[in-house]
């Protein structure tokens, strides 16, 4: 099986940064995970959109593109969960 390439958005990047230390070491090591299994158990396909995913651990949800065809997570967007849909 091939390894999936992890990309970052710029906002993302800027919504990592703001989580506290202690999600973020997690959060990175599930975000790092994905480069072996896109669709870990627990994640859920966002309605009305083709290739958009989100996970979650506790309060917190990463967004991410799966690009199939040129083996690419995008992580779009990362955040608690009572702002991250809007």
């Amino acid at each position: 099986m091939a390894l999936f390439k992890i990309e970052w958005a710029k906002s993302a990047i800027k919504d990592f940064s703001d989580l506290p230390k202690k999600e973020r070491l997690i959060i990175l090591k599930k975000i790092k995970s994905l480069s072996i299994e896109p669709h870990p158990a627990g994640s859920i396909k966002l309605e009305g959109s083709i290739d958009s995913w989100r996970f979650r651990y506790g309060n917190y949800r990463v967004i991410y593109n799966i690009e199939d065809q040129n083996l690419t997570i995008l992580v779009i967007k990362i955040g608690h969960r009572k702002d991250i849909y809007k």
